[in-house]
Parts: C-alpha cells; sequence; structure tokens
C-alpha cells in the first residue's frame, strides 16, 4: 500500500490598501500556499462582486466595511480563508462649483463649492487670480488675462480627497 502525503493547500492574501475612497480600486495579492490550479474571490460590497484571477483589482464605490473570500484549489482538495471587516472604504466628497462661466476681463467673481464642516479647500485658477477667501469654500477671483481660464477646487474631508473638473 502506497500512502500519498497530504499536499499543504492554505488560502492566504493581501492588498494594496485596506483603507479606500469610494471609488478607489484594490489590488488583492495571492499569498496562498500550495501548488494552487484556481482562485474563487467573493468581494463584499466589491466591483467585481466575484473573480477567478489570481490577482484581481476590485472597485469599492459605496462606503462601508467589508469581508473578502479567497477558496484555492488544487483541483482535489480546497481551502478557505474569509476575513471579516477586511476593506473600509471611506466616503469621498463630492465638490461642485457654482459661479458665472462667463466673465470680462478686469472683473471680480465669486465662485463656491458646499461648506462642510471638517472640509478643507484648496482652489485653483487660470487666467485671474484669487483676490479673497483662498482656502475656504468661497473665493473671488479677479479676471486678468484674455484667454479661456478656469476654476477648479479640491474639497479634501481629513480621510479623502476629489478635485472638479475645470470649471470654464
Amino acid at each position: 500500500v502506497t500512502v500519498e502525503p497530504e499536499v499543504l493547500l492554505m488560502a492566504d492574501f493581501g492588498v494594496n490598501a485596506n483603507n479606500l475612497c469610494e471609488g478607489d480600486p484594490a489590488l488583492f495579492f495571492d499569498e496562498s500556499i500550495g501548488e494552487i490550479t484556481s482562485w474563487n474571490w467573493t468581494f463584499e460590497g466589491g466591483t467585481p462582486e466575484t473573480s477567478t484571477e489570481q490577482e484581481p483589482i476590485v472597485v469599492y464605490n459605496n462606503e462601508g466595511i467589508f469581508d473578502v473570500t479567497l477558496e484555492v484549489s488544487n483541483g482535489t482538495n480546497s481551502n478557505t480563508l474569509t476575513v471579516e471587516d477586511f476593506i473600509t472604504v471611506f466616503d469621498a466628497p463630492e465638490p461642485e462649483i457654482s459661479g458665472p462661466d462667463e466673465v470680462c476681463w478686469d472683473d471680480t467673481e465669486n465662485y463656491t463649492t458646499e461648506y462642510n464642516a471638517g472640509s478643507t479647500y484648496e482652489w485653483e485658477v487660470s487666467g485671474g487670480e484669487i483676490i479673497a477667501g483662498a482656502g475656504t469654500n468661497e473665493i473671488s477671483v479677479l479676471w486678468t488675462e484674455w484667454i479661456i481660464g478656469y476654476v477648479l477646487v479640491t474639497e479634501d474631508n481629513g480621510t479623502c480627497q476629489t478635485s472638479t473638473e475645470p470649471f470654464e
């Protein structure tokens, strides 16, 4: 009688970041042990929700705390690891700019984004200069150039930051 030695098979994984902002991708790394031939991932709250890739990229579009499961197989045996509360996704700010989109040279105009307590605001202006309100949710811009200028704002809520597209 020949006895086959038991093949060690153990599911294990890592990720490039456990704490994410809404819409951020996460790259999962297979750290399993054994001669693995298949991977079956389940990503609570992720897109995609499942994957058979060895090292998938998953996007989390909603805030929350999520579990991840990996089942590995060598064709004969399988092993599963579930890590509860493995991924934390934080709310990302969604700034929008309001203000005039047609201005004249040497005009001063105001631009605002919604105020959120605890957020900081960084503005960028092309074609003019900020004359008041830098670092707040409302600025005054003196338009000083004869070009198509723009305004954009980056809001940082202490965990995540988001920039608007240029407001032209």
